[in-house]
């Protein structure tokens, strides 16, 4: 999705639960972010992207990435 969205033109801010996914991402063009809320200010739009109810209650609630 991410991929998609940068193809038709937007910027993005992203942030992954997998430091390679973000890396690839940003290589592609995407700005990373350590921290929900460092995706949220300064931007309009959050899309998530989780795979299931855990993650969803855990991940915007998160003050930083885990370490790798």
């Amino acid at each position: 999705m991410a991929r998609n969205l940068m193809q038709a033109g937007h910027d993005l801010v992203v942030l992954n639960r997998s430091r390679e996914a973000m890396d690839e991402l940003a290589g592609q063009g995407a700005q990373t972010a350590e921290s929900p809320r460092e995706v949220a200010e300064g931007n309009d739009v959050v899309i998530t992207m989780l795979p299931d109810s855990p993650q969803v209650k855990e991940v915007p609630t998160r003050s930083s990435l885990p370490s790798p």
